[in-house]
């Protein structure tokens, strides 16, 4: 089937008749006919302002040439002639542009719009379309017309020509009006809201499939002429005999060129054997010459008759077999040369044989063969679309709640660990804590002791204080909660020191090498008796000033020690309360567990494909397993940090 005629195409057939307004009846089609709108051409204020300074200038141009005329008699005649020549072509000018927009030349003339009328009109349209294309295509039907038509007739053509021009002319024309057609309906259809698609497009197809049986009949028309005045034109019942001489001969060139290929592979292949053969003789007259050349330089004698004569023999026949290769050859080129021709006459039968079949047993395909499939076709593809929707919507409800399930799981395990990484801030927050309160504590200690040997160093008769602050020790070990009464009998004890320093210092000028204080505040031994007694002369007033300075300081450490001890009490009761915490954390995380393993264990059964129950078992155990050595291992872990944050609490009692 030949294309479809485009709208953009013109065809050019001799003598093609013309439609309305002198244009070719193939050509596009024109505004009017495509139902475009053509508006008149409107005139504004602007272009009347423009005529009327055309005006002004021409009579300003004309009274100026007047004025040169009349007033300067000096000036040459031609210039003011001459502008008021130019003047007076500006005012015709002028006055015939006013005369073409004022009426007296017609106007352009607004197209009406269409009507488009309903689908059911349409349709009606379309039988009466397919009526007339019968009845046109009978008409113009040039194939009845030349039959027993003398082509060497030179009146004969002309009349074929008038014939085929008057067939042409009417096909045109038709198409013409299809084109028309056509362009309306896709109006109609983009302007009006299509209520039954499936029904517009059956008649689009409809159009379409008579504008291709238009398009073919045109095309075989200008087919038949043109072969018709070549002296080829065949009329259809001589056509099929003409399709089985074009086969027969088609066949015999594909027995030829066939023979030809066998015949040109065993050429080919008697020419490898020559060429073999001439190998070896010229491998036999090389040894042979080797021979001669080592037996003159050996021997010094030349080769005996036999083997001259054997010699001489290989090099006749290498020349017979060099003839014969060489008529091989030629005939293997001469061969190849009719496989060509042979080829090359094959594929002008073939194409023959195609045009021949195209012009005679070449039927329309038409449209509407495919509509019926298309139809069928456009069914089963709702179905299997409904199908699929379906399967979408269940598949989307599927990912829906394994996504549902998914967040509200992954929810709880977010809000699991943030609720463990909060304990175990929280944790290292106690435990950095316990450690600066520690090293407080020691740092208080420390300094505590120091003191004490200081004060035992120098004030080993203060045996009444002595007893009272090992009495204060011994009840801070056995009460820590009472260490604020220790505090103040320890304060009562330091006030009573201060008054028993006087007849301490008698008691301590017998003693040898022992430590005193010094003006500066160091401690120094004196190794002799009056070193002492002037030592405790100069410096009683700077004792009694560092006494007072020492029970300021032990107040302090000591209300220091208070506190901390506090901090100790409450660190031990956060301890007591975390343990609640971390077992209640164990039994979450037991919990959390087991309902992840549930979560999972659907998930597994919806989602994964169906597996043996063993395997499917044996993984769940493998990935329990992992998760429990996981948990245990945190839990160790914690259980580690209690262990250890109450032994730092053991040590720093013992060493209160």
């Amino acid at each position: 089937m030949s294309g479809i005629a485009q709208n953009n195409n013109v065809v050019q057939i001799p003598g093609l008749a013309r439609g309305e307004g002198n244009l070719i009846a193939l050509s596009p089609l024109t505004p009017q006919e495509r139902g475009e709108l053509v508006a008149p051409i409107e005139q504004g204020w602007h272009h009347t302002i423009v005529k009327v300074s055309l005006v002004v200038l021409s009579l300003l141009v004309i009274v100026g040439g007047a004025l040169l005329l009349t007033l300067l008699p000096g000036v040459p005649l031609f210039i003011g002639a001459s502008a008021i020549a130019l003047g007076g072509v500006l005012l015709i000018l002028v006055l015939f542009l006013f005369l073409i927009e004022s009426g007296v030349c017609p106007k352009r003339r607004e197209a009406e719009p269409l009507d488009f009328p309903p689908l059911k009109d349409k349709a009606s349209e379309i039988s009466e379309l397919q009526a007339e294309m019968s009845r046109v295509l009978q008409e113009s039907s040039l194939c009845d017309f030349l039959k027993n038509k003398n082509s060497n007739d030179p009146e004969v053509l002309a009349q074929v020509l008038e014939a085929f021009k008057d067939c042409q002319a009417c096909l045109a024309v038709f198409e013409r009006k299809l084109r028309c057609k056509e362009e309306q309906f896709h109006r109609s259809f983009a302007i009006i809201a299509a209520q039954d698609p499936q029904g517009k497009y059956e008649l689009l197809i409809e159009l379409l499939e008579i504008r291709s049986r238009v398009a073919d009949q045109l095309e075989k028309n200008s087919r038949d002429y043109y072969t018709f005045i070549s002296g080829t034109f065949v009329c259809p019942p001589e056509g099929e005999k003409e399709i089985v001489r074009l086969q027969n001969k088609i066949r015999f060139a594909e027995q030829i060129w066939g023979d030809l290929e066998r015949k040109l592979d065993e050429k080919q292949n008697q020419i490898k054997g020559h060429c073999l053969r001439i190998t070896q003789f010229l491998s036999n007259i090389r040894e042979g010459h080797k021979r001669e050349a080592s037996i003159k330089l050996d021997e010094g004698r030349e080769l005996s008759y036999e083997e001259r004569t054997h010699l001489e023999g290989l090099f006749k026949q290498q020349n017979q077999m060099l003839n014969t290769c060489f008529s091989e050859l030629k005939n293997f080129y001469k061969l190849q040369k009719d496989y060509r021709q042979a080829g090359t006459n094959l594929k002008a039968l073939k194409k023959q044989l195609l045009s021949t079949e195209f012009t005679f047993l070449g039927s329309n395909l038409l449209y509407r063969d495919f509509k019926v499939k298309y139809l069928e076709q456009h069914e089963h593809y709702k179905v299997l679309r409904e199908q699929l929707n379906q399967l979408e919507a269940r598949c989307n409800r599927l990912q829906g709640e394994a996504q549902f399930d998914q967040d509200a799981d992954k929810k709880s395990a977010i809000a699991w660990i943030e609720e463990r990484t909060r304990l175990n801030n929280e944790l290292l927050d106690y435990q950095n804590a316990h450690r600066k309160q520690s090293k407080k504590i020691s740092g208080l200690e420390t300094m505590l002791l120091e003191y004490k040997e200081n004060l035992q160093e120098t004030e080993r008769e203060l045996e009444e204080l002595q007893v009272k602050y090992a009495r204060i020790v011994e009840e801070k070990i056995t009460r820590e909660l009472a260490l604020t009464s220790s505090l103040d009998d320890m304060s009562k004890l330091y006030q009573a020191s201060q008054t028993e320093l006087a007849t301490l210092q008698e008691q301590l000028l017998p003693k040898d090498e022992e430590t005193l204080p010094s003006l500066d505040g160091e401690w120094v031994a004196v190794g002799e008796h009056t070193s002492q007694l002037k030592i405790l002369v100069d410096a009683n007033q700077a004792l009694t000033l560092q006494i007072n300075e020492k029970d300021a300081k032990i107040q302090k450490l000591l209300n220091e020690m208070k506190e901390d001890e506090k901090v100790l009490a409450d660190l031990q009761s956060q301890i007591a309360e975390h343990k609640k915490t971390i077992v209640s954390l164990e039994k979450m995380n037991e919990q959390v567990y087991q309902d992840f393993a549930e979560v999972q264990r659907k998930y597994e059964l919806i989602l994964s494909p169906p597996t043996s129950p063993e395997k499917s078992k044996s993984r769940q155990e493998v990935i329990l397993e992992m998760q429990l050595v996981q948990l245990q291992e945190e839990n160790e872990q914690l259980r580690i940090q209690i262990a250890r944050l109450e032994e730092l609490l053991r040590a720093k009692e013992g060493d209160s």
